[in-house]
């Protein structure tokens, strides 16, 4: 009996748990263009996208660059351009990410690096702290001295 042959793939493939919304980018592909609507996109390769999805996962070989949209978002390799996470943006360890960063929750871990203009999503500015009245000088009142 011949023994079957196994290639390796290295093209962008449905990702089995999420089929027709999902995206998996292997570590040897390079993709450039968008990408909109998808529950699940993993990359692992190098990426120039404007990305819309519910959850993106950047594995420790992805390298991505663009306009990034979505829902949550695990940072293990390196992420930069205009990201905004509606919900949790994690960076792990070896994860970084820069540029201008929106997120509502933000979970670093220790090692991972976030560097730009970060803003969380629904939080307040800080109140300023309201002015002192101001207030007339003390008088100093000299009496007799005594002897």
């Amino acid at each position: 009996m011949p023994k079957s042959k196994t290639t390796k793939s290295s093209s962008v493939k449905s990702s089995p748990k999420s089929s027709s919304t999902g995206l998996v980018v292997g570590s040897s592909v390079v993709l450039k263009g968008e990408i909109s609507n998808a529950k699940e996109v993993s990359i692992d390769g190098v990426a120039d996208v404007q990305l819309t999805a519910d959850k993106i996962v950047i594995g420790k070989t992805g390298k991505v660059t663009g306009n990034i949209k979505a829902g949550s978002a695990q940072v293990m390799g390196s992420l930069s351009g205009d990201v905004t996470v509606s919900n949790t943006l994690t960076i792990h360890s070896e994860g970084s990410i820069a540029g201008k960063i929106a997120y509502k929750m933000l979970d670093i871990k220790l090692g991972g690096q976030i560097k730009g203009d970060i803003t969380a999503i629904g939080s307040s500015p800080a109140p300023k702290p309201s002015p002192k009245p101001a207030t007339a000088p003390t008088p100093i009142i000299k009496g007799p001295v005594s002897k």
